[in-house]
């Protein structure tokens, strides 16, 4: 397997610790495959100075070579230090309900084209594959027009534009295979 780091997590930042009870003993059927939408908890340590945070899930074991973009997550409120399990709604925007407060949270296209989460479904005899959940703590709000590039995925973009913008990041694995 080769190396990898999450995109943008240089080492002079500061580090969330990212974590999730849902899987933290592997994946278990609730969250495989696309068509499953049911997303695992993940709970991190709140960043100052945060205005906002971006997740995306990576599996960097794709046969053909690249990265498998499996959620995509743009201006999570600073204010909240987890997201729940979740049956994700396959819309630009995740209308998240949590204890009554309501939030909006913009999602970029996964690699299948979809928006929203997309559980581990490598092909079958491809091995061990690993699942980067990765966490950046933003010093910016992203404009809330944010649009898809037009790309299948957008993931790729997500990046750009967080470029000059991460204060600090964390990243969780865990692995699956067929």
């Amino acid at each position: 397997m080769n190396q990898f780091q999450c995109p943008k997590c240089l080492s002079n930042l500061d580090t969330i610790n990212l974590q999730s009870d849902s899987i933290a003993n592997g994946f278990t059927n609730k969250y495989l495959t696309r068509s499953s939408q049911v997303s695992p908890k993940l709970s991190w340590n709140p960043v100052f100075g945060a205005k906002s945070y971006a997740l995306i899930c990576i599996d960097p074991d794709v046969p053909s070579g690249g990265e498998w973009k499996h959620w995509v997550l743009l201006n999570i409120p600073a204010s909240l230090d987890h997201l729940p399990e979740s049956e994700i709604e396959r819309n630009r925007v995740w209308n998240l309900d949590l204890n009554g407060e309501k939030y909006q949270i913009i999602q970029g296209r996964n690699s299948w084209g979809d928006y929203g989460y997309g559980g581990p479904a490598p092909p079958k005899g491809s091995g061990v594959h690993r699942y980067y959940f990765c966490l950046y703590a933003l010093d910016i709000e992203l404009d809330s027009n944010w649009q898809n590039s037009g790309n299948r995925n957008n993931g790729n973009r997500m990046m750009n534009e967080i470029e000059d913008h991460v204060i600090a990041c964390g990243h969780m694995m865990q692995t699956f295979y067929l």
